[in-house]
């Protein structure tokens, strides 16, 4: 079983495929030492202001994934404009771009931060929860898909696990993949334990003593003025 941060799906999430993928994954024995990440902010976009990733999806001696799910009952593209769902929500850039792009942007970031992680596998995927996707184009993989079908064959853990294969099995093939070591074994446990330390680490902050002396001097002399102007609208009557 995955360790998923947070351990539960909160209320602020809308989309029945996120909850399915998530209770897959935490419930499949094939993810044990997995960590997941779900529901990811990037304050650090390579094309928007921010972004956010479903899934980050953290496997020892794989790689990471970056998962995008689409939960909607309908896919269309149309004129290059993909469309969800019966109320045709339109997207210009379409969901394997809109996670290929959030997959570079937290690759540079952890990079950045950890030069050591340079040579981890980090790719996406799109999960189609309630759709067969059968549609096939050079600005994707066929096995960067995960539809309707595959999850009533597989498990979550065997779907998410076949994605990083094929994109190691592709980088070892392919001269731009050159970089890569499928024999190093990366992430190991201290690189994936330094991923989750730098995405979301835990922290506690508590009020040092200074700031609380000046929170309360602070606090008296705002009270000292309201009791002054009191004051002086009191003095102003004759009656009191």
């Amino acid at each position: 079983m995955a360790r998923m941060i947070p351990p539960v799906v909160t209320d602020a999430t809308l989309s029945p495929g996120e909850r399915e993928i998530f209770e897959r994954l935490r419930d499949d024995d094939s993810t044990r030492g997995w960590t997941v990440l779900h529901s990811y902010d990037l304050a650090r976009h390579q094309r928007a202001l921010a972004g956010e990733i479903d899934f980050v999806i953290i496997i020892p001696g794989k790689g990471v994934l970056c998962l995008e799910v689409k939960a909607a009952r309908a896919v269309a593209r149309e004129e290059g404009i993909w469309y969800y769902g019966r109320d045709r929500q339109a997207d210009p850039r379409g969901p394997f771009k809109q996670a290929a792009e959030a997959m570079h942007s937290l690759r540079r970031r952890l990079v950045e931060a950890r030069p050591d992680l340079n040579g981890v596998v980090f790719w996406s995927a799109v999960a189609f929860t309630y759709v067969e996707f059968r549609d096939e184009s050079p600005e994707w993989h066929p096995w960067q898909v995960i539809d309707s079908r595959a999850m009533r064959t597989r498990g979550g853990g065997l779907l998410v696990e076949r994605v990083l294969d094929n994109a190691r099995t592709y980088l070892t093939q392919s001269p731009a993949g050159r970089w890569f070591d499928p024999a190093a074994g990366q992430p190991d446990e201290a690189q994936c334990a330094a991923i989750v330390e730098t995405l979301r680490g835990d922290f506690e902050f508590t009020e040092t003593p200074k700031a609380a002396l000046l929170r309360r001097e602070a606090e008296v002399l705002r009270f000292t003025q309201e009791q002054v102007h009191a004051l002086d609208a009191m003095a102003a009557n004759a009656q009191v």
